[in-house]
C-alpha cells in the first residue's frame, strides 16, 4: 500500500512539472532555407530560447509544398520560406492557421528580401563585361554563356523572378523575354543554391537569384555583388503555422521570437542578411551592408501573388517544357541566328531578312495563349510534375499537346535555319 502511494505521489509530481520539460518532441520546422542557415538559427535559439528544441527539414520550395499537400511524415509545426506565392498557395489549400484571430494573413512576415542579379566582379573583369543594370541588358550578345538561373519548378525564388517578368512585361512579351534569355544562359541549375555557388566559383559571372545569397557570400568573397534591375520584386519572408502540428504553442513562440527585438536583430547577422520588418533595427546600424544596398533599390513591382498562385503550377510546367528541357536547342538556335544576323548586316538581302524574322518570331512563340488563363478549371488541374506521378487528365492532355507542338517547332526551325544558312553560304549550325 505504501509503495503504491509512493508511486502515485511520484506520478502526480511528474504531471505537475512545467509543460516544456514534458515536451520530448521538438518543434518540426520545414523550410526552403539551406541547412547552414537552419543551423545558425538553431544555435541562436539555443542561446536565447533554450526551451525551444527545433528540428529542421530542409527542402526545395516545391518539395515543401508537396510534403504538406501529401501529408508526409513528420507533420511539421511550422513552415518558413521566402516565396509569398507559395504561402498563398498553402493558404488556399487550408494547410495553415493564423497566429491570431485578428491576423490578416494565414502566415506571418518577419523579414524582406529582394530579387535580382548576383554577380562576380572578378569574373566580369576577366571577360571584359560591365555589370548589367536592367533586365534588357541580359539579352545582349556579349553576355551569352555567362548567365545562370534555376528552374521555377524546383526553386520558389526562381518562380518569383519568372512571375515578376511575366507580370511586368505581360504574358506574351514576358515569355518572349525568357525565351530570348535562354539563348544566353550557361546552364539551368537543379536548385537556386547552385546559382549562388556557381557565381562564387566563377562557373559563370551572373545569376538570377535572391539578394541574401549575395549578401551572405560577400563577407567571405568581397568580389561578390548584387544588382536590383528595374523593376525588381521586394517581398516578405514568412513563417506559417501548420495545421495538425504536434507542437502548436511552441511553434507560435518561435514566430514571436522572430518578431521580437532579439529575433529581428538576428536577421542582420552575416549568416542571414535579411531586411527586418522592423525598419528601426536596420536604421540603428547605418554602416551595415544591407543599408548600402537598400539605397540602390529602384522601382519595385507591385507583385500580384493572387495571380501568381492561380497559374503557379502551369507557369512552372510551361517553363520546363519550353526552356529547361530544350535548353540545348534554344542555345544553338539563338547562336545560329546571331551568326545569321551578322551575315545579313554584311550581305543585306530583303528576302532572307524576312525569312530570318519568321524564324525569330517562331522561336519566341508559346503553345499557351494568354486568353486561356481564364480557364480556371484547367489551371486548377495543374499540379507539380513529379517523376512517376499520375497527372490529372486535363494537365496530361495539355502537356501532350505542348510536347507535340515543341517537336514540330524544333523540326521547323532547324529546317529553316539550315536553309537560310545554305543560302547565305553554308554557315554551320551555331555552337554554344
Amino acid at each position: 500500500m505504501l509503495r503504491s502511494l509512493s508511486l502515485l505521489v511520484l506520478l502526480c509530481g511528474s504531471l505537475m512539472q512545467p509543460r516544456f520539460l514534458l515536451a520530448a518532441e521538438p518543434v518540426v520546422v520545414i523550410t526552403s532555407f539551406s541547412s547552414e542557415v537552419s543551423r545558425f538559427v538553431q544555435q541562436q535559439l539555443a542561446q536565447h530560447r533554450p526551451e525551444l528544441d527545433l528540428r529542421f527539414i530542409n527542402k526545395k520550395t516545391a518539395a515543401v509544398l508537396t510534403h504538406l499537400e501529401k501529408n508526409l511524415y513528420p507533420r511539421p509545426d511550422l513552415v518558413i520560406m521566402s516565396a509569398p506565392d507559395a504561402f498563398d498557395w498553402l493558404s488556399q489549400q487550408g494547410q495553415l492557421r493564423k497566429l491570431s484571430q485578428h491576423a490578416r494573413l494565414a502566415y506571418t512576415p518577419f523579414a524582406y528580401s529582394g530579387y535580382g542579379l548576383m554577380l562576380n566582379q572578378t569574373y566580369l573583369q576577366q571577360h571584359q563585361l560591365s555589370p548589367p543594370q536592367h533586365w534588357e541588358d541580359l539579352l545582349r550578345p556579349e553576355y551569352r554563356g555567362h548567365i545562370a538561373m534555376s528552374t521555377p519548378s524546383r526553386s520558389g525564388t526562381t518562380h518569383v523572378m519568372v512571375e515578376t517578368l511575366l507580370q511586368e512585361k505581360g504574358w506574351h512579351e514576358g515569355w518572349a523575354y525568357l525565351l530570348t534569355l535562354s539563348g544566353n544562359l550557361s546552364t539551368i541549375t537543379a536548385r537556386s543554391f547552385g546559382v549562388r555557388q556557381g557565381v562564387i566559383n566563377q562557373r559563370f559571372g551572373l545569376g538570377l537569384t535572391i539578394d541574401f545569397f549575395a549578401f551572405t557570400a560577400r563577407y567571405q568573397h568581397p568580389q561578390i555583388g548584387f544588382v536590383y534591375p528595374s523593376p525588381s520584386a521586394f517581398l516578405p519572408v514568412s513563417a506559417g503555422l501548420v495545421k495538425g502540428g504536434a507542437q502548436p504553442e511552441a511553434a507560435e513562440q518561435l514566430i514571436r521570437y522572430l518578431l521580437s527585438p532579439t529575433g529581428q536583430k538576428m536577421l542582420l547577422a552575416p549568416q542571414l542578411s535579411r531586411f527586418p520588418v522592423e525598419e528601426q533595427v536596420l536604421a540603428g546600424q547605418p554602416d551595415h551592408l544591407l543599408n548600402q544596398y537598400q539605397n540602390n533599390i529602384g522601382q519595385t513591382l507591385d507583385y500580384d501573388s493572387r495571380l501568381a498562385v492561380r497559374r503557379y503550377q502551369l507557369v512552372n510546367a510551361l517553363f520546363d517544357e519550353l526552356i529547361t528541357l530544350r535548353l540545348d536547342f534554344m542555345q544553338q538556335s539563338w547562336a545560329s541566328l546571331q551568326q545569321i544576323r551578322k551575315q545579313l548586316q554584311q550581305q543585306p538581302d530583303p528576302e532572307l531578312s524576312a525569312l530570318y524574322q519568321v524564324i525569330e518570331e517562331d522561336l519566341l512563340s508559346v503553345p499557351f495563349a494568354e486568353i486561356r488563363l481564364g480557364e480556371t478549371e484547367l489551371l486548377q488541374s495543374f499540379a507539380q510534375v513529379l517523376p512517376g506521378a499520375q497527372l490529372a487528365a486535363g494537365q496530361q492532355r495539355e502537356m501532350d499537346e505542348w510536347r507535340q507542338w515543341s517537336r514540330e517547332q524544333q523540326d521547323r526551325i532547324n529546317h529553316l535555319i539550315a536553309s537560310l544558312q545554305h543560302q547565305l553560304g553554308g554557315a554551320s549550325r551555331g555552337s554554344f
